[in-house]
């Protein structure tokens, strides 16, 4: 009689639950239209992002095209700009200080023609005409030191947008190279790109400091090493072999030995490569 009581407390239902509604940890498998769901779930998420980034790329060319600049970085300048402008007008009344700036321009226009009037009172009709002449050439030098300036702020602006497109090309035709080799493992590709020129420290440090010099030398060994146990570990993996050598005729055919262990296996690398550590 005891055999034929069920104990029902322990009868799993559909859901994957015992009676008493505990889970029993037993995964429940979706159905195709669940995973279909999820799946359109995944790519709308990814789609209203993608929207929202044209949207700020959008917004932010329309900011730059409204207030007249050319890229962010004009934009971050100009914003700088005003930064300064705000810290030495302060709490002044913008538009008092304008008018402040138009009286004080007529009162100095006021006692530049008074002493105008009493040097010509002064002076004879030659000292009068050579006064003017150097005051010409003087004012002919400074409108052409300006200009002269102008230009020259122009050409490195347009210089620099030159060259940072030229970085950018150069950056990325060297990465689609390096993307394009398929059977290049992914943990190579950052020491490959950096290799190559492209986000390398060295291009942005200051040659005249030495501390930063130290640093990004530091930096590059530790990467290099880290590359080099990276081989190393691939080695041992049996991702890649030995490179195959020709001996000479007055060398010996060394039969291979396989590197039982790390130390092993790096020394066999560096003298395949002919380094002695």
């Amino acid at each position: 009689m005891a055999d034929e009581i069920k104990d029902d407390t322990k009868t799993v239902v559909d859901d994957g639950k015992n009676l008493d509604g505990k889970d029993q940890g037993t995964p429940v498998e979706k159905t195709d239209k669940e995973k279909a769901a999820e799946l359109t779930a995944e790519g709308k998420a990814t789609s209203e992002v993608k929207a929202e980034s044209e949207k700020s790329e959008n917004r932010i060319q329309e900011i730059l095209d409204k207030h007249g600049y050319d890229s962010i970085e004009d934009l971050e300048e100009g914003v700088g700009t005003l930064k300064e402008l705000k810290t030495l007008i302060g709490d002044k009344d913008a538009k008092q200080l304008l008018e402040d700036s138009e009286y004080l321009a007529k009162v100095k226009e006021y006692w530049k023609q008074q002493e105008e009037t009493q040097k010509l009172q002064d002076e004879s009709l030659e000292e009068t005409a050579q006064r003017l002449k150097e005051e010409r050439d003087a004012l002919e030098k400074k409108l052409k030191d300006r200009d002269s300036l102008d230009a020259k702020k122009e050409a490195e602006k347009e210089e620099k947008k030159q060259a940072e497109k030229l970085i950018k090309s150069f950056n990325s035709t060297v990465l689609a190279e390096i993307d394009s080799i398929s059977e290049l493992p992914k943990e190579y590709k950052p020491f490959l790109r950096e290799f190559l020129g492209v986000d390398n420290p060295a291009n942005e440090i200051d040659l005249g400091v030495k501390s930063e010099i130290k640093s990004m030398a530091k930096d590059g060994i530790k990467k290099f090493q880290t590359l080099e146990q990276l081989i190393i570990r691939r080695y041992l993996d049996g991702k890649i072999s030995m490179p195959k050598i020709t001996p000479t005729e007055d060398a010996p055919v060394k039969s291979e030995k396989k590197p039982q262990n790390l130390k092993e296996a790096r020394t066999a690398l560096f003298d395949s490569f002919g380094v002695k550590q």
